[in-house]
């Protein structure tokens, strides 16, 4: 069965298309979008509304869309179907609102990104939706923007195993996976969010919206998760690629390419755009003109975030881990600090002790003092001191 999105101006022409639609039974219609046309948008809701009811389908949501052209005036066709689209059959009145708010919204209100996940042999799909918690209308709901300009924009994600059928296709289904909380600057949105499998993890770049008058800019935050479903976000309210400053293309809007990022000797490249303008419902005077551009951000290898510590130091203790490997290998930088890694017995006893490490490279095999015996589950405890420890690994 084919799941259907009907865009419609009923019009007595839309109106037999429709009702042949619903009696079909290879299709099935999960959403009416209206639109000008034979009739007023407005016109054309109810009429959806009037049809589904004659149909005893009146469950199916309808959601009005776009009031007139991008130029000139809408121009109607009441000469052919009558004033209200019908042929002014006097029809009667059922219930005429339009569920919830605009079209767009309820087709998924647009961003979207989407991969092949290999670990699950599925395509996924992080598509936008609304979702405000509770806590948060309450707490935000004081401030004069929140009923005129925010709109609660959260990340829903769905599967499939084809690209074609879905495992939620009615609007508003899909669960969220990431929106915004207490912990998030007043107004904050969760615009959208590109996802790629990064060795055993996922890695999400958070395209986070300030909805504010004052601010209306975007930016991208990092997210991560070991499943794709249940998402931590690192460096909360810290931009992992800024808003460029003064002069540059990308001023005050940034979205992010599909595609994941390229690798380029020990290099990641990640292409996004950037815009001059601010997005609404900004008024201010700071707003550049209606242009962007296609840029790329750049990172070494691994070096998404960092754990690390000052001069007064600091201590990284994982948990037991049965190391796959007899090399331990650290991404840090220590070339003006120090790194010490000890591995630790069941009992708290330390087994063995590295050499100072005080380097910056992608790939550092650690020395040993004492070398360690990786055949029983270790506590590695990393002392830092001036130093950042991107990632550690361990080979044969």
């Amino acid at each position: 069965m084919e799941h259907l999105i009907v865009d419609t101006d009923p019009g007595i022409d839309d109106a037999a298309a429709l009702f042949f639609a619903l009696a079909s039974p290879e299709v099935r219609i999960d959403l009416i979008t209206t639109v000008f046309g034979n009739v007023s948008v407005e016109q054309a809701t109810v009429n959806a509304r009037r049809l589904l009811a004659l149909a005893s389908r009146s469950a199916i949501p309808v959601r009005s869309g776009a009031s007139k052209p991008l130029r000139g005036a809408p121009k109607f066709a009441k000469h052919i179907h009558g004033s209200d689209g019908l042929g002014d059959l006097d029809w009667p009145v059922h219930d005429t609102g339009a569920a919830g708010g605009g079209a767009s919204e309820a087709i998924v209100d647009g961003a979207t990104h989407w991969l092949f996940d290999t670990n699950l042999q599925k395509y996924v799909l992080y598509g936008r939706t609304k979702k405000v918690l509770p806590e948060v209308e309450k707490a935000w709901s004081t401030n004069t923007w929140f009923k005129n300009w925010f709109s609660g924009r959260a990340v829903a994600r769905i599967e499939s195993t084809d690209f074609v059928h879905w495992d939620f296709t009615r609007p508003d289904t899909a669960p969220v996976v990431l929106m915004a909380d207490l912990d998030d600057k007043p107004g904050t949105e969760i615009y959208s969010m590109k996802v790629f499998r990064y060795g055993s993890a996922y890695i999400g770049l958070v395209q986070i919206f300030d909805a504010t008058p004052d601010e209306s800019t975007l930016h991208i935050e990092l997210a991560t998760s070991r499943d794709g479903v249940h998402f931590t976000r690192l460096n909360r309210g810290k931009a992992f690629i800024g808003l460029g400053g003064v002069g540059s293309w990308d001023r005050f809007n940034l979205s992010l390419a599909n595609n994941d990022p390229i690798a380029v000797g020990d290099e990641l490249r990640i292409y996004y755009g950037g815009r001059l303008y601010r997005h609404g419902p900004y008024s201010g005077p700071d707003k550049g003109p209606e242009r962007g551009g296609i840029g790329f951000a750049t990172i070494a290898k691994d070096r998404f975030v960092a754990l690390e510590a000052s001069f007064d130091g600091g201590e990284i203790v994982t948990k037991p881990l049965l190391v796959k490997g007899e090399v331990l290998h650290l991404n840090a930088r220590a070339n003006f600090g120090k790194i010490l890694v000890e591995a630790v017995d069941e009992v708290g006893k330390t087994v063995a002790t590295s050499k100072p490490i005080q380097r910056d490279a992608l790939d550092i095999a650690v020395e040993w003092q004492q070398r360690p015996d990786f055949a029983e589950p270790v506590v590695l405890r990393l002392k830092l001191e001036n130093a950042q420890l991107f990632a550690v690994w361990a080979t044969k």
